[in-house]
């Protein structure tokens, strides 16, 4: 009867939409846990090499079969039982924030250490001739809930390993409850694990791009929040993030279009891309925004003539200019373009 009676009150306070601020209720639980399972579905990939941290036995199961490298990680959820380990795959036990050296290799270290200064030398001194996972050698990295149970210390450590593990072409994917505004000291028991940290909405993009990641893309789960603690509201986002802008910046005359159907956009590296106009990119941004997930946004120009990249000219980043036809064309040299002045609004 007490179970009915709370469905109901529940049910009352969904239709009114405004919790009271010191109470936390539940909205949207069995939905959520449907929403969570769609997510793996959608989002594992079986086709490529990935890591798996704290995955839950569905998204074991889902690469189960693949033929790809996988290797599973655990920092804040407990090994299923009743998973079968695959022969094939590499586990451990560990924050994500040393993707470099194998858990053979920092036991090795940490027992031969004679003191407290030689265990952190020999964790500092990495074996790059021949890392656990090498950089850019995943195409995936997936981990639910990673910046709900990461200690604010790991956190960015973590991510920058996760960034270096990365291919060009590979892709970080997150479950995040996150908070519209601040919230501490709270917990959320969730799939079997602790959720404990809530980044608001707004810092989860900075988070991500400050260590190295780019293309920061939010997928809300649910049509309202899951939870309110104490008036904060907690919203479930799928964020995807990529990698790819790091290297060298070389003229090759290439110019980027945006398509629309905004007046104008800008990217993580802060450049502006106003909507009909030729912006001048160097080699790289130029591979990048036809790569996902910019890719269908932007047309390439290519210049005629263009050097290849081992005599192409170093490419001044540090500002945005219109990239003339006439420079595509080859009529004029590449590399000639003024700072880009639109109705007026110079930027030098």
């Amino acid at each position: 009867m007490n179970k009915l009676n709370d469905m109901l009150f529940n049910a009352a306070k969904l239709a009114a939409q405004k919790p009271n601020r010191d109470e936390a209720l539940d909205w949207s639980g069995p939905a959520m846990a449907r929403a969570f399972e769609d997510w793996l579905d959608e989002t594992t990939d079986v086709t490529a090499p990935a890591i798996l941290i704290d995955m839950p036995l569905r998204g074991l199961d889902l690469r189960r079969d693949s033929a790809s490298e996988t290797t599973v990680i655990w920092s804040a959820r407990s090994a299923p039982t009743d998973h079968a380990p695959v022969q094939d795959w590499q586990y451990s036990a560990r924050i994500p924030t040393d993707l470099s050296q194998s858990d053979q290799d920092l036991w090795t270290k940490v027992s031969q250490a004679s003191s407290l200064i030689e265990v952190q030398q020999a964790l500092a001194n990495r074996q790059e001739i021949a890392p656990w996972i090498a950089t850019g050698h995943v195409d995936q990295v997936l981990a639910p809930f990673l910046m709900n149970t990461l200690p604010e210390t790991h956190l960015t450590s973590s991510l920058k390993e996760i960034a270096r593990v990365l291919s060009v072409d590979g892709r970080f994917q997150t479950v995040i409850l996150a908070a519209d505004e601040p919230l501490a000291g709270a917990s959320v028991p969730f799939d079997g694990m602790e959720l404990t940290s809530f980044p608001q909405e707004t810092e989860i993009g900075q988070i991500l791009t400050a260590a190295g990641l780019h293309g920061v893309r939010y997928k809300p789960l649910l049509d309202r929040p899951y939870m309110t603690i104490s008036g904060v509201e907690l919203r479930a986002f799928g964020i995807s993030a990529h990698v790819g802008t790091k290297g060298v910046c070389l003229e090759q005359g290439d110019a980027a279009i945006y398509l629309g159907p905004w007046s104008s956009v800008s990217d993580d590296d802060g450049h502006d891309y106003p909507r009909g106009v030729r912006i001048a990119v160097c080699a790289k941004t130029a591979a990048v925004l036809q790569r996902a997930p910019y890719a269908g946004s932007f047309a390439i120009v290519e210049a005629y003539g263009k050097p290849p990249l081992e005599e192409a000219a170093p490419f001044d980043c540090s500002r945005d200019v219109i990239r003339p036809a006439a420079e595509t064309k080859g009529v004029m040299p590449i590399g000639t373009s003024a700072p880009i002045c639109i109705d007026g609004d110079c930027d030098c």
